[in-house]
């Protein structure tokens, strides 16, 4: 008879993978939700759902209008709000501006 099979450890918080033990190398050897605050939550604070779907803080702080498949957002509305963080809003515009041969600068 077989013993017990060898605990598996995250990587990220170094504790026991449990529930997800069937899924442990699909997230890289570490618990659904260390997997995703470490691949697919960045740059949204941690209390705030990202928008991926199941993310675990929605239960926490959630955010509707970042979930996928909404319907399109009204006329006094950002229809592409989410997907240029506001970090990236300015590398944004210098790397447009070079696809259309606009010098974007400090004015702009």
């Amino acid at each position: 008879m077989p013993g017990p099979a060898a605990p598996l450890v995250c990587r990220r918080c170094h504790r026991p993978v449990e529930i997800s033990r069937d899924q442990y190398y699909v997230f890289e050897d570490m618990h659904y939700v260390c997997f995703h605050y470490e691949f697919e939550h960045d740059p949204v604070d941690p209390d705030e759902e990202c928008g991926a779907d199941g993310c675990p803080s929605a239960a926490v702080s959630p955010r509707p209008e970042r979930r996928p498949g909404l319907d399109p957002a009204g006329r006094d509305q950002v229809l592409a709000s989410g997907w240029i963080w506001l970090a990236n809003v300015r590398r944004f515009f210098e790397l447009a501006g070079c696809y259309v041969g606009y010098g974007f600068d400090d004015s702009d």
